[in-house]
């Protein structure tokens, strides 16, 4: 049954209701919600609160950034008494366990969507409360992470896309509303996410990342640190990402050379004597999640000193080796991948992207959107072959490895998918690769000489049952 929050993250609480309870809108919800937003200050902790959020275990803290979405990659060999994520990497949805995780999934992203949509609608509502600068910010950023929410529930619920599907699987929230949506064809659904996303690039034209960079106008908090924020340049990149998926290769790649034109400047690439101490290559990320507790997803996932050896995800030595074509030097498989530990008569490797080596920012973060996905971008959709291999081979070089000269039988697809699984692992991207380019057969986590099969209904999960009532 859909889940909404009413003034959710607003009043500090995230107490579910069921959709039967959500419509009994009392008037003093009412009254809250005008009290909520009638200050400058009401409006940033709400937005404050939308990141926030997106730290939950369900979303983006977690379940789609290092374990549920990277088990569906086939990352990890999962043990045989790990009965939930042994039936995830083996596509059974409809097991019991699977089922309410993929509801805690949905309900979470359209919570955060409904609250978005009070945010967008308060700004207009509440105008007058809001200089013209906080106005722009507040409901650019709201605009955007909607966009972004309702695209990572298609990328994880919708059917594998083509421009000929039309099947109507998901409802887009544009306002905070009683009636249940009706659900879209692909299409439609994605032409929602991009006119959403380019209202926030209109709004965010004169974001302070543009004049500052990433550390922002240092006189104002809220204008600072703008890449733990949807910022300008993080939104130009997603909506690359959202160009790239509903297969308009032209316009994805017009504006991955925008970003790529400010990556010097702002984001310079990860320096080879600190890459093993800043594991996410901090100085890259166009946009990331600020987590003090990103830690626990090591020692509860990864660690072999505190997780029992059924339920660790950790991949077997020779695999990784493979992925990263025995090539030890690459800095990602030194900062993330170094470490061994032997189960049974296997060697494994240790996964420490999100292990605290101290109390600075950059072992806070989860990365959302980073400058390399850019690069790869341009790579895939640069008409000519030598022009994108200079694109990919701009992050190779930066990686630590040689640039790659392989012609068209090599490049995209094998190229492509090596830099895809090597460059996010620990952040929920391969999965939606494979799914977007729809690819037969994924690495074996098990064996290096194998491959695992894969069918478009591997691709999909499946909508959660209360919901297709309502839809």
């Amino acid at each position: 049954m859909r889940r909404f929050l009413i003034i959710p993250i607003l009043v500090g609480t995230m107490a579910l209701t069921s959709c039967n309870k959500w419509l009994e809108v009392k008037p003093s919800d009412r009254v809250t919600e005008d009290n909520t937003f009638s200050t400058p200050q009401t409006f940033k902790k709400a937005l404050n609160g939308i990141y926030i959020e997106l730290n939950k275990d369900e979303v983006y803290g977690k379940a789609l950034s290092c374990e549920y979405i990277d088990i569906l990659a086939q990352y990890y060999p999962i043990n045989q008494e790990s009965t939930s994520n042994k039936e995830l990497a083996q596509y059974n949805f409809t097991s019991a366990g699977n089922m309410a995780r993929a509801e805690k999934i949905w309900g979470t992203q359209y919570n955060l969507i409904a609250n978005t949509n009070l945010i967008i609608r308060n700004s207009e509502k509440r105008r007058e409360v809001l200089s013209d600068d906080y106005y722009a910010l507040i409901k650019g950023e709201a605009l955007a992470l909607r966009a972004m929410l309702h695209f990572d529930l298609f990328r994880l619920f919708g059917p594998v896309y083509t421009k000929e599907n039309t099947e109507a699987r998901l409802p887009y929230y544009t306002d905070y509303v009683l009636d249940v949506n009706p659900t879209l064809p692909s299409n439609e659904f994605l032409a929602q996410v991009i006119s959403d996303l380019k209202d926030a690039l209109e709004l965010l034209k004169e974001d302070p990342i543009i004049q500052y960079g990433p550390a922002g106008d240092k006189s104002d908090s809220f204008k600072q640190y703008r890449t733990l924020r949807l910022n300008y340049y993080a939104v130009k990149a997603l909506l690359a990402r959202v160009y790239l998926y509903a297969k308009e290769n032209t316009l994805a790649l017009e504006l991955a050379k925008e970003v790529m034109g400010v990556q010097e400047k702002w984001f310079p690439w990860v320096k080879p004597e600190v890459a093993s101490a800043n594991r996410v290559f901090s100085s890259e990320l166009l946009f990331s999640l600020q987590n003090n507790k990103v830690n626990n997803n090591f020692t509860s996932l990864f660690d072999g000193k505190n997780v029992q050896a059924t339920n660790l995800l950790i991949p077997k030595e020779y695999v990784v080796l493979q992925l990263f074509n025995y090539q030890r030097h690459d800095y990602r498989y030194l900062a993330n991948l170094q470490n061994s530990v032997l189960i049974g008569s296997n060697n494994h490797k240790v996964f420490s992207k999100y292990e605290k080596i101290s109390d600075s920012l950059e072992n806070q973060l989860i990365p959302m959107i980073r400058m390399s996905e850019v690069f790869y971008i341009a790579a895939e959709t640069e008409p000519v072959l030598t022009e994108g291999l200079k694109h990919l081979n701009k992050v190779r070089n930066n990686r630590g490895i040689a640039s790659s000269s392989s012609d068209r039988f090599y490049f995209p697809d094998q190229l492509l998918t090596s830099e895809y699984t090597r460059e996010f692992w620990g952040e929920g991207q391969l999965f939606y690769f494979f799914k977007r380019r729809n690819v037969k057969e994924i690495q074996d986590p098990h064996d290096e000489w194998s491959k695992v099969s894969m069918k478009n209904a591997n691709y999909v999960v499946p909508i959660p049952e209360g919901e297709t009532k309502y839809n």
